[in-house]
């Protein structure tokens, strides 16, 4: 519990643009790889076209600064989100970019997560609920 509260403080921390629509989201990986964070949160902001997103894995790897992505759906079931992180493999290789998808399903209050690292045969998932605020 000390530790959630922790990533969620270091989630806050970072400078956030003006969101009309906050996602905080508690994610279970399937596996362990380590790549899908236990914590995520996206801002949706006023063109409901863009988003903030951050977690522990995009404050590592990008300066202790959130990443914009956008949305690249939006409908009465579910709102998808997609952006990339640099990073690099456990042995140190750079993956280039992870690219992240990440799937609202409204009527379940449940959020799908994916990450690829492009060039590579591996994919990366895991689920959870999210809190979700309209500004």
């Amino acid at each position: 519990m000390l530790r959630a509260i922790m990533l969620a403080a270091c989630l806050f921390a970072a400078p956030m643009a003006k969101a009309a629509q906050t996602y905080v989201c508690r994610i279970q990986e399937h596996g362990n790889s380590g790549w899908i964070p236990e914590i995520l949160f996206l801002g949706v902001e006023d063109d409901n076209s863009s988003v903030v997103v951050s977690d522990p894995l995009i404050l590592y790897f990008n300066d202790r600064a959130p990443v914009r992505g956008r949305v690249a759906m939006d409908n009465p079931r579910r709102k998808t989100f997609v952006w990339t992180i640099p990073a690099r493999t456990r042995s140190g290789q750079y993956a280039r970019h992870l690219q992240y998808t990440a799937t609202y399903v409204k009527a379940a209050g449940r959020m799908l997560v994916s990450a690829t690292p492009p060039g590579f045969g591996s994919h990366y998932s895991g689920e959870g609920t999210c809190q979700v605020e309209q500004r």
